[in-house]
Protein backbone atom coordinates (compact mmCIF):
# COMPACT_ATOMS: atom_id res chain seq x y z
CA UNK A 1 0.00 0.00 0.00
CA UNK A 2 2.57 2.40 0.76
CA UNK A 3 4.00 1.89 -2.86
CA UNK A 4 0.53 2.82 -3.78
CA UNK A 5 0.42 5.95 -2.23
CA UNK A 6 3.36 7.42 -3.26
CA UNK A 7 2.53 6.52 -6.75
CA UNK A 8 0.09 8.26 -6.53
CA UNK A 9 0.99 10.72 -4.94
CA UNK A 10 3.48 11.37 -7.70
CA UNK A 11 0.97 12.32 -10.72
CA UNK A 12 -0.84 14.78 -8.20
CA UNK A 13 2.67 16.46 -7.66
CA UNK A 14 3.57 16.80 -11.62
CA UNK A 15 -0.36 17.85 -12.19
CA UNK A 16 0.67 21.09 -9.49
CA UNK A 17 3.55 21.88 -11.26
CA UNK A 18 2.09 22.03 -14.87
CA UNK A 19 -0.66 23.73 -13.34
CA UNK A 20 2.51 26.05 -12.12
CA UNK A 21 3.70 26.24 -15.36
CA UNK A 22 0.76 27.21 -16.98
CA UNK A 23 -0.22 29.91 -14.00
CA UNK A 24 3.31 31.24 -14.70
CA UNK A 25 2.79 31.22 -18.71
CA UNK A 26 -0.28 32.74 -18.44
CA UNK A 27 0.79 36.21 -16.15
CA UNK A 28 3.96 36.39 -18.58
CA UNK A 29 2.05 36.42 -21.51
CA UNK A 30 -0.41 39.10 -19.62
CA UNK A 31 2.60 40.69 -18.89
CA UNK A 32 3.84 41.34 -21.88
CA UNK A 33 0.96 42.30 -23.49
CA UNK A 34 0.56 45.11 -21.33
CA UNK A 35 4.03 46.14 -21.93
CA UNK A 36 4.83 45.55 -25.47
CA UNK A 37 2.72 48.54 -26.84
CA UNK A 38 4.92 50.76 -24.55
CA UNK A 39 7.79 49.24 -25.67
CA UNK A 40 6.92 49.90 -29.30
CA UNK A 41 5.78 53.28 -28.28
CA UNK A 42 8.86 54.38 -27.05
CA UNK A 43 10.82 52.33 -30.01
CA UNK A 44 9.06 54.10 -32.56
CA UNK A 45 9.37 57.49 -30.77
CA UNK A 46 13.14 56.86 -31.15
CA UNK A 47 13.37 55.70 -34.69
CA UNK A 48 11.55 58.84 -35.58
CA UNK A 49 13.35 61.83 -33.88
CA UNK A 50 16.37 59.23 -35.21
CA UNK A 51 15.45 59.94 -39.06
CA UNK A 52 14.02 63.84 -37.95
CA UNK A 53 17.89 64.41 -37.25
CA UNK A 54 19.13 62.57 -40.58
CA UNK A 55 16.81 64.69 -42.57
CA UNK A 56 17.85 68.26 -43.19
CA UNK A 57 16.01 70.44 -44.49
CA UNK A 58 16.43 71.84 -47.92
CA UNK A 59 17.90 74.53 -47.88
CA UNK A 60 20.71 73.29 -45.78
CA UNK A 61 20.96 69.97 -48.18
CA UNK A 62 21.04 72.50 -51.09
CA UNK A 63 22.55 75.45 -50.51
CA UNK A 64 21.78 78.05 -53.14
CA UNK A 65 23.69 81.47 -54.05
CA UNK A 66 22.84 83.71 -56.90
CA UNK A 67 25.45 86.40 -57.73
CA UNK A 68 25.31 88.99 -61.07
CA UNK A 69 28.46 88.63 -63.17
CA UNK A 70 27.95 91.93 -64.87
CA UNK A 71 25.06 94.06 -65.66
CA UNK A 72 23.11 91.18 -67.85
CA UNK A 73 24.62 88.24 -66.45
CA UNK A 74 24.22 86.33 -63.23
CA UNK A 75 25.20 83.02 -62.30
CA UNK A 76 23.18 80.41 -60.20
CA UNK A 77 25.00 78.00 -57.59
CA UNK A 78 24.04 74.42 -55.25
CA UNK A 79 26.88 73.64 -53.17
CA UNK A 80 24.94 69.98 -51.95
CA UNK A 81 25.50 68.10 -48.65
CA UNK A 82 27.34 64.50 -48.74
CA UNK A 83 24.82 62.13 -50.04
CA UNK A 84 22.42 64.74 -51.66
CA UNK A 85 21.99 65.76 -55.65
CA UNK A 86 19.75 67.55 -58.03
CA UNK A 87 18.49 65.83 -60.86
CA UNK A 88 19.45 67.57 -63.95
CA UNK A 89 15.90 67.59 -66.10
CA UNK A 90 14.12 69.40 -62.90
CA UNK A 91 15.73 73.10 -62.90
CA UNK A 92 13.41 75.34 -64.07
CA UNK A 93 14.46 79.18 -64.86
CA UNK A 94 12.03 81.93 -65.69
CA UNK A 95 11.04 85.66 -65.39
CA UNK A 96 7.68 87.22 -67.23
CA UNK A 97 6.79 83.53 -67.96
CA UNK A 98 9.59 83.23 -70.22
CA UNK A 99 12.01 80.39 -69.34
CA UNK A 100 15.11 81.09 -70.35
CA UNK A 101 16.91 78.35 -72.93
CA UNK A 102 20.56 80.20 -73.20
CA UNK A 103 22.07 78.50 -69.78
CA UNK A 104 25.35 77.49 -69.22
CA UNK A 105 25.78 74.77 -66.76
CA UNK A 106 29.16 74.34 -65.04
CA UNK A 107 29.21 70.73 -63.35
CA UNK A 108 29.15 66.91 -64.70
CA UNK A 109 26.13 65.20 -64.15
CA UNK A 110 26.28 61.59 -63.18
CA UNK A 111 23.86 58.66 -64.22
CA UNK A 112 22.24 56.35 -61.55
CA UNK A 113 19.20 54.85 -61.74
CA UNK A 114 16.45 56.58 -59.28
CA UNK A 115 14.31 54.49 -57.13
CA UNK A 116 11.44 57.59 -58.34
CA UNK A 117 12.22 58.18 -61.45
CA UNK A 118 14.04 55.06 -63.61
CA UNK A 119 17.34 56.33 -64.96
CA UNK A 120 17.93 59.85 -64.81
CA UNK A 121 21.42 62.42 -64.53
CA UNK A 122 21.76 64.06 -61.20
CA UNK A 123 24.39 66.51 -59.80
CA UNK A 124 26.35 65.82 -56.67
CA UNK A 125 28.56 68.09 -55.07
CA UNK A 126 27.88 71.40 -56.91
CA UNK A 127 26.43 72.99 -59.91
CA UNK A 128 26.47 76.03 -61.30
CA UNK A 129 23.95 78.46 -64.23
CA UNK A 130 25.57 80.97 -65.52
CA UNK A 131 22.35 82.94 -67.60
CA UNK A 132 22.10 86.26 -69.75
CA UNK A 133 19.15 88.53 -68.43
CA UNK A 134 17.43 91.09 -70.26
CA UNK A 135 17.07 94.67 -68.96
CA UNK A 136 13.23 94.54 -67.84
CA UNK A 137 13.91 90.86 -66.12
CA UNK A 138 13.40 92.52 -61.96
CA UNK A 139 12.05 89.07 -61.10
CA UNK A 140 13.67 85.53 -61.58
CA UNK A 141 12.23 82.66 -60.88
CA UNK A 142 14.32 79.40 -59.76
CA UNK A 143 12.93 76.04 -59.56
CA UNK A 144 15.11 72.58 -58.61
CA UNK A 145 14.65 69.29 -56.94
CA UNK A 146 16.89 66.66 -55.45
CA UNK A 147 16.97 63.58 -52.53
CA UNK A 148 19.08 62.45 -50.84
CA UNK A 149 21.13 58.43 -51.49
CA UNK A 150 18.77 57.21 -47.85
CA UNK A 151 15.70 57.65 -50.44
CA UNK A 152 14.54 60.76 -48.68
CA UNK A 153 13.14 63.18 -51.57
CA UNK A 154 12.14 66.54 -51.38
CA UNK A 155 9.84 68.49 -53.00
CA UNK A 156 10.27 70.84 -55.79
CA UNK A 157 11.81 74.03 -54.08
CA UNK A 158 11.34 77.27 -55.83
CA UNK A 159 13.34 81.08 -55.14
CA UNK A 160 12.66 84.34 -56.36
CA UNK A 161 15.39 86.62 -57.29
CA UNK A 162 15.15 89.67 -57.59
CA UNK A 163 17.93 91.79 -59.74
CA UNK A 164 18.17 94.54 -57.60
CA UNK A 165 18.75 92.43 -54.43
CA UNK A 166 21.55 90.66 -56.07
CA UNK A 167 25.61 91.00 -55.29
CA UNK A 168 27.98 91.54 -57.88
CA UNK A 169 31.07 88.85 -57.50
Amino acid sequence: MILFSSKSEQPNEMNKRICKLKIFKKFTNLILILVMPVLLSSAQSFFKDLNQKEVLPADESFIFNAYKLSENRIILTWVMKENCFLYKDKFKISANNYEFSEVRTIGKPKKINDIYFGDVEVYFNSVSKELKIEDEENKIEVSYQGCNEKGFCYPVITKELYMKNLNKT
